[in-house]
């Protein structure tokens, strides 16, 4: 082993790497902390040490054009994780990664947005390139074989030691090749993702014509306990308030499908159960398809994307189910969910029956620029006038950690999105003609609990404050056929995203035994929900949903 040693003694090559490694020691020290026993500890270090000689061995590749090849690679990995653990606050998981290729039209974006947090993966990859690139020595003790293999074989270490373990694994090491490695674990799920077909829709619905719209409001971002539905201390919803023509009836904060977007938003619409909501999701009919055969004119409205990008999972085959699709490039993002109340008013008062879903622009990060000044009834905020063109970003990075001034830019953004949106709706609709759910896709952290980094949600072991979500049905009190109130005690504070599709299919007039059985009770039922939401919504790799209790703990 003497020969191996002395190819490892630093040299002025061996320098640049050795910085390089060294500028991201926070994440390795991170996760030496996390670690149990002195087994796993081992192990890590080993493979910590694994990567570095591997980094060491392909420096000293005699042929110019396959080292820097292998260099540029090396620094292009390195330089694009380092910067999303440092804006995530977090190691990027394998789950994470797929959620990041999934959003990818969105990433220049968010490199724009934290050009800050780039600086150091700058630095350690510049570092990294110069300690391969440059010319070693020309006399080895080693075969060059050796030197050309090991970049190979540390790639097909990870992603083994990956697949073994669910696509976990990888947590802490220098992302020297980490990203192919989780590259190699998706193109794997995408060879052996043979579901099956999607159906069409197989229940039977009575003959009668609907008569008013149903609508679907799914905000962003909006965590229960902050509306003053839900708490004393909350922020005014403008839900409430005693309407003479109107009822309100809340279900106080239930559990959503997940502490993400992508997840909850797909699952909604394919009418996802917690047994098999992936089979759903590739399989069953979507709530576009219930609605069409129910003869309703289908109305999407998504107030956080433009141009016809579309987002959470919904392919083309799906936007052929949706009559209107609209979008609002054209609105300022301070004003588009304000626009969206606009259209739904002007949709409930139509002489349609239309089945609508909205995604709101709601209190996604950046806060500081979703409010205009008159509505600042919480101070002191965050510094304002860096944002106003962005709809969301994954984390919440630039705000220094500053979570005083953070949740009261959050609250004044929930007077606005939130309070003016149905101060609008409920004052000018005819409430009669529609039924609406309301509901969030996830919930906030706000590191009331001490935690560390600056994400929100989507974390890979939240909180349960992630998975808290508002739940409310409005209708008009002529609307007499609904028995909102018969187990709404039983259900509040008790319920989630998984009552709601079933919910929508008996407002479409589907044969409730056959909902029923297939997707479970509606917010019609007495409930049994375990009140969770998903932290490990893939699934991969022979993994486990991980559920996680939407429990009551840190207060507003």
């Amino acid at each position: 082993m003497k020969w191996i040693f002395l190819q490892l003694l630093p040299s002025y090559k061996t320098w640049f790497i050795i910085c390089s490694f060294f500028l991201g020691a926070e994440f390795y020290i991170d996760r030496l902390i996390t670690l149990n026993g002195v087994l796993n500890t081992f192990i890590y270090l080993s493979l910590f040490f694994f990567v570095f000689g591997v980094a060491v061995f392909t420096s000293k590749i005699g042929n110019i054009k396959i080292r820097c090849l292998w260099g540029g690679i090396f620094a292009i990995s390195l330089f694009l994780f380092e910067t999303m653990q440092r804006v995530m606050g977090e190691f990027i998981s394998y789950p994470t990664f797929t959620r990041i290729v999934a959003e990818s039209a969105f990433v220049v974006d968010a490199f724009n947005q934290y050009n800050k947090a780039m600086i150091t993966p700058l630095i350690q990859s510049i570092l990294l390139i110069l300690g391969i690139c440059i010319s070693p020595k020309k006399t080895y003790s080693i075969h060059p074989y050796y030197f050309h293999a090991s970049p190979f074989i540390l790639l097909i270490l990870l992603s083994g030691l990956m697949f073994l373990r669910g696509g976990g694994g990888g947590n802490g090491l220098p992302p020297i090749l980490t990203p192919f490695a989780y590259g190699n674990l998706m193109v794997y799920e995408s060879l052996n993702n043979n579901i099956g077909e999607r159906s069409d829709v197989e229940i039977a619905r009575s003959e009668s014509k609907l008569t008013r719209d149903i609508i679907l409001i799914m905000d962003e971002s909006i965590r229960g306990d902050y509306l003053d539905i839900n708490s004393k201390l909350g922020v005014n919803s403008a839900l409430n308030l005693n309407y003479d023509t109107i009822n309100i009836f809340n279900y106080g904060i239930a559990a959503s499908i997940s502490n993400c977007s992508r997840p909850t938003n797909v699952v909604v619409r394919y009418g996802g159960t917690r047994d098999d909501y992936l089979k759903h999701v590739n399989t069953m009919p979507s709530f576009w398809q219930y609605a069409k055969n129910s003869q309703m004119n289908t109305v999407y409205i998504d107030a956080q994307r433009t141009d016809g990008q579309l987002q959470n999972a919904m392919d083309e085959d799906e936007r052929r189910d949706i009559d209107e699709f609209i979008q609002l490039g054209n609105i300022s993002i301070v004003n588009r969910d304000q626009e969206v109340s606009t259209l739904l008013v002007d949709y409930i008062n139509n002489q349609r029956q239309e089945f609508i879903y909205v995604n709101k622009v709601g209190a996604h990060f950046p806060v500081h620029d979703k409010y205009p000044s008159e509505v600042m009834a919480y101070r002191p905020v965050l510094k304002r006038g860096r944002f106003e063109d962005i709809s969301d970003i994954s984390s919440t990075k630039l705000f220094s950690g500053d979570w005083d001034k953070y949740k009261n830019s959050y609250r004044n953004t929930l007077l606005w999105n939130v309070g003016e949106f149905f101060s609008n709706i409920l004052t000018t609709a005819d409430m009669d003609k529609a039924i609406i759910i309301y509901t969030a896709d996830h919930g906030q952290d706000f590191h009331e609990r001490g935690n560390k980094g600056f994400y929100t949600h989507c974390s890979d072991s939240p909180n349960p404050e992630e998975g808290m979500v508002p739940l409310v049905i409005i209708s008009g009190k002529k609307i007499t056929e609904y028995d909102w109130i018969k187990n709404l005690a039983y259900n509040k504070n008790k319920s989630s995203h998984y009552s709601i599709f079933p919910t929508l299919l008996e407002l479409m007039e589907y044969d409730k035994k056959t909902i029923t059985e297939i997707y479970g009770p509606s917010l019609l039922d007495r409930g049994k929900d375990p009140y969770t939401f998903n932290a490990n919504f893939g699934a991969r790799l022979g993994t486990k949903p991980v559920w996680k209790k939407a429990s009551f703990g840190a207060s507003p």
